[in-house]
């Protein structure tokens, strides 16, 4: 059995996009958590940053290679200030 690497795109969209609502919607009832927030805006990130890559001829267009690399690897960046913020430390936004 092959596997689509489109149907995987896809899906992995598709749970980032509910992971990133889940830490959003905690966040919303939990304010005083920003923790929630940091996890859920990278989450959001890499999916659209991941979606980029669902359309046909993608691999030609250097925009969408460039902004979805770009938005994946400030996903990360932001995931770990996400960790930094749950373990209590201040933020630090450039280094």
């Amino acid at each position: 059995m092959q596997l689509d690497s489109l149907t995987i795109l896809i899906g992995a969209c598709v749970l980032l996009g509910l992971l990133a609502l889940v830490f959003v919607g905690a966040w919303a009832r939990h304010r005083q958590n920003k923790w929630l927030l940091w996890f859920g805006l990278p989450l959001l990130a890499a999916a659209v940053g991941t979606l980029g890559f669902t359309r046909p001829g993608w691999e030609a267009d250097t925009l969408a290679i460039t902004v979805g690399n770009g938005l994946r690897i400030v996903a990360i960046g932001a995931y770990w200030q996400g960790c930094r913020v749950f373990e209590g430390r201040p933020l630090k936004l450039w280094p």
